[in-house]
């Protein structure tokens, strides 16, 4: 309704009536976007510093490391959703890290990906009724076509760890 309104009106008009409310929310979005990327350059951050220890070592790539259950995450307040800096004690810790790569199957890529192929982190999944990603049938199709050993290992990871028989 809104909309059929302004188009009626004289664009003058509604332009000049639009003007703050989209100067308003094209800040906030600019807000977003900065605070986004801060958080993944954080996130990838932390997950370098997991990641570390594990390009020294000697095994065959992918090094595949269960880093154990998830982080319980922050009890949600209003101050961590208007101001999220200020909603722990240790900001990448309790907030980052929980928000990012808290998804079992999701940090398990990230981390295979960011190390160059060399590490997987990933978490088991351990929730009764949790969603699994993958059909086993497409995985087993890829495995006989993998590129590498690397490839290889990883995706007999996935088969193990997050494959549904279909």
């Amino acid at each position: 309704m809104a909309l059929a309104l302004a188009l009626a009106s004289p664009a003058s008009t509604w332009l000049v009536a639009a003007r703050l409310p989209l100067t308003i929310f094209s800040a906030v979005i600019a807000v977003a976007a900065v605070s986004y990327t801060i958080d993944l350059a954080l996130f990838g951050r932390a997950a370098d510093a997991r990641l570390a220890p594990l390009y020294a070592d000697a095994g065959p790539a992918p090094r595949i490391v269960d880093v154990g259950p998830p982080v319980s995450p922050l009890k949600r307040t209003v101050t961590h959703v208007l101001f999220k800096w200020a909603a722990g004690p240790d900001y990448v810790r309790d907030v980052v890290v929980p928000d990012y790569g808290g998804d079992r199957m999701t940090f398990a890529f990230y981390t295979f990906f960011r190390s160059d192929r060399r590490a997987v982190l990933f978490r088991p999944l351990t929730r009764r009724g949790e969603w699994v990603p993958f059909e086993c049938a497409p995985v087993d199709r890829a495995l006989i076509h993998a590129r590498d050993d690397i490839d290889r290992r990883f995706l007999r990871f996935i088969r193990e760890r997050y494959c549904v028989l279909g």
